[in-house]
């Protein structure tokens, strides 16, 4: 019976110890583990991290005075598994600035400046004879985290919405306002548009 007893008491140790393992990490200090993971979301703030429309993101990091540290690539994979972005190797009480671009793609469309600090970060359209080029489906999110010892301090998310889009412009019963003599022909319609500025700064606002 004795022997019984030790295998069981064993048994549930070893059960206790693969819960703990698969549920959160082991760490030296024995402090939280804490996750930062990213989601895409549309205008309307649905998540559509699952449909695959972001297909890799460049995230900027930058320390507490806003220099520039490093970028991380995160490739299709990465973002569909939500998988965790490792942030290690920073120091505890330690301010970072994330600064996320989805989709840049190979910049055919649009660039993007070699930061030395949060402020000289720009994505900017590129132009053919002086008219931008449409962009790619761009998406943008920022977001400012605290570290803590081997990792960040709470659980966060870094958010990259849609920044772009495409307008098209349709017209109907032209041939009724022609019928009704209301107007003579097509080419009498006039369509306006709004130019866009060409630049966005590293807090997603357009300027240029």
């Amino acid at each position: 019976m004795k022997h019984i007893s030790f295998i069981k008491r064993n048994l549930i140790l070893v059960f206790g110890m693969s819960v703990f393992l698969f549920a959160g990490c082991i760490k030296e200090s024995l402090n939280p583990c804490f996750r930062l993971s990213l989601r895409a979301e549309n205008v309307k703030g649905d998540d559509i991290t699952n449909l695959g429309l972001v297909r890799e993101v460049s995230l900027y990091i930058f320390d507490e005075n806003m220099n520039y540290l490093e970028t991380r690539q995160l490739d299709k994979d990465f973002i569909l598994s939500r998988s965790n972005i490792e942030l290690s190797g920073y120091s505890a009480d330690r301010k970072l600035y994330l600064v996320a671009w989805g989709n840049l793609g190979d910049k055919t469309n649009q660039s993007i400046t070699e930061p030395k600090n949060l402020n000289d970060l720009k994505l900017m359209l590129n132009s053919e004879n002086g008219i931008a080029q449409s962009p790619d489906s761009l998406y943008f999110g920022s977001k400012e985290v605290m570290m803590a010892d081997d990792g960040i301090s709470k659980e966060d998310t870094v958010v990259v919405r849609l920044k772009t889009g495409t307008i098209t412009i349709k017209t109907e019963g032209v041939q009724n306002l022609i019928t009704s003599q209301i107007m003579k022909s097509p080419d009498d319609l006039v369509f306006g548009m709004d130019n866009t500025l060409d630049t966005y700064d590293a807090a997603g606002i357009q300027t240029g």
